[in-house]
C-alpha cells in the first residue's frame, strides 16, 4: 500500500497549522505587568489635563496602592 500522497510537490509548500502558536504569542506579547505606579502616572498626567479632579486622582492613587 502506497500511503505517500499523489500531489505534486512545490517549493513554496508551508506546513498547515491552526494558528494558535501565532495566537498564544500575540497574546503573551499583549499582557504585560500591572504596574501601580505606571497607572498613577496616567492618572496624574489625566489630572494635569484637566481630564480629572484633583480629588479624583487622589482616590484612583489611594485605590491603586491598596490604602483604602
Amino acid at each position: 500500500m502506497n500511503t505517500e500522497n499523489n500531489f505534486p510537490k512545490t517549493d513554496n509548500q508551508k506546513p498547515v497549522t491552526d494558528g494558535t502558536n501565532q495566537i498564544n504569542d500575540e497574546l503573551a506579547a499583549q499582557q504585560v505587568e500591572f504596574d501601580p505606579v505606571d497607572e498613577i502616572r496616567r492618572y496624574y498626567e489625566l489630572k494635569e489635563d484637566g481630564i480629572i479632579t484633583e480629588e479624583e486622582f487622589e482616590q484612583k492613587k489611594k485605590q491603586l496602592l491598596d490604602l483604602e
